[in-house]
């Protein structure tokens, strides 16, 4: 939260607590008869058959009004910790009352109420997913990107950023957002970078039966190096033993099988699509192997 005194901005984190400090008294039961009408909806919905559902519509709308119910309860979730009559219960916090009621991982339960508390700052955000424009996974993506360095610059690009969000597939969307952040808050983006850098490990060690185990982690970039090389070496082993298959079976024999090449399957699956000749598993009933096919010829027993 960027604080004005005298000319001056500061910073302090999001909190939403009442000016007058300490925990406010809860709000009346206003919700209730809401609530109710949502619950008597949803049981109509459930007793639908899920067939009646099966379709591009249904299946848009209902992804909407999910995200529309996510966001209404993370806000809340968030007014919750401040509000909220949580502490007459004994528990510790507001997500661990969360936790234990609504039987969620803890650390699922204080993420809810950090996004919550962090969507009074992100107000287009917090409009846009109640809309159901946009879905959790882009504000857990723009609200892990809000912080002291970065909030200036979101005040400013939040709008573009949540359009991005409403057009972009996830995975375009979140290389948008990590660009963002290194362009907004290069020292923080720097830190993050190299704390992941700082992460990385590799072991591999033999077991028992000659068996070997191994476990790798990588930074983005690096991870990024090595996957792209494992791939182009399993690329090269496909294409020699594409070149043998093809020299061994015949051209002819050997055409359907599509190389890795040519966004084709793995070398082991490519080994699975061996034609009929080949692979007698891969047999069709059109095509029994030979020992199931009816005699002809002289050698037929009844032509004997």
């Amino acid at each position: 939260m960027l604080i004005e005194d005298q000319g001056s901005a500061s910073w302090s984190e999001p909190t939403g607590l009442p000016a007058a400090g300490g925990r406010a008294e809860a709000a009346p039961e206003a919700g209730d008869d809401v609530l109710d009408r949502l619950g008597a909806l949803l049981d109509e919905l459930g007793d639908l058959p899920a067939r009646s559902l099966a379709n591009m519509a249904s299946m848009g709308t209902l992804a909407k009004a999910f995200s529309r119910l996510d966001g209404i309860y993370a806000r809340a979730a968030g007014a919750f910790r401040d509000w909220g009559d949580w502490p007459d219960s004994g528990a510790l916090s507001a997500g661990a009352w969360l936790a234990t009621e609504a039987r969620l991982p803890i650390g699922e339960a204080r993420r809810r109420v950090w996004i919550g508390a962090t969507l009074r700052e992100l107000k287009a955000t917090s409009a846009a997913w109640v809309s159901g424009e946009i879905n959790s996974s882009h504000v857990s993506r723009l609200a892990g990107v809000y912080r002291r360095g970065t909030a200036c610059a979101m005040e400013r690009d939040e709008e573009s950023l949540i359009d991005k969000a409403k057009t972009l597939k996830y995975e375009s969307f979140s290389k948008v957002i990590a660009y963002w952040e290194g362009l907004a808050d290069e020292d923080g983006a720097d830190s993050s970078a190299q704390a992941k850098r700082d992460r990385r490990d590799a072991y591999l060690v033999r077991s028992i039966n000659d068996m070997y185990l191994g476990r790798i982690t990588l930074d983005p970039v690096s991870g990024t190096i090595v996957a792209t090389e494992l791939e182009r070496q399993e690329r090269i082993l496909f294409e020699t033993d594409w070149a043998q298959a093809k020299e061994r079976l015949g051209r002819c024999q050997a055409d359907h099988i599509q190389p890795y090449s040519e966004d084709g399957p793995t070398t082991q699956e490519n080994g699975r699509l061996a034609c009929g000749t080949h692979n007698r598993a891969r047999r069709s009933k059109a095509d029994p192997p030979l020992w199931r096919r009816p005699h002809s010829g002289p050698d037929d027993p009844d032509d004997a």
